[in-house]
């Protein structure tokens, strides 16, 4: 396994804070924060763990390329979600 759940917590905890950040404060005063923070970090670890284990099944994929797919495809179902369009870094002029 590429990252261990709370490797994987720590990723979705930095990515609320930074492109979530309505959603983080709201959580953290509702005391929902941690919760929310552990089940995306287990839902995604044991996507991860399953998903590899299929590929490696099928064949054709090394453990490292397993999990680099696995990766790809999954860290953004729970984990590293996209930032929310009012969040983003504004373009800068070149």
């Amino acid at each position: 396994m590429k990252y261990t759940v709370s490797e994987l917590k720590g990723m979705a905890r930095k990515n609320r804070q930074q492109f979530h950040k309505e959603l983080y404060r709201e959580m953290k005063k509702s005391g929902e924060l941690e919760e929310h923070l552990n089940s995306a970090a287990e839902s995604t670890y044991e996507a991860l763990k399953d998903y590899e284990g299929k590929l490696m099944k099928q064949g054709g994929y090394t453990k490292q390329q397993a999990e680099d797919t696995a990766w790809e495809v999954l860290r953004s179902e729970w984990l590293l979600l996209p930032p929310d369009e009012e969040e983003e870094e504004p373009e800068r002029p070149l």
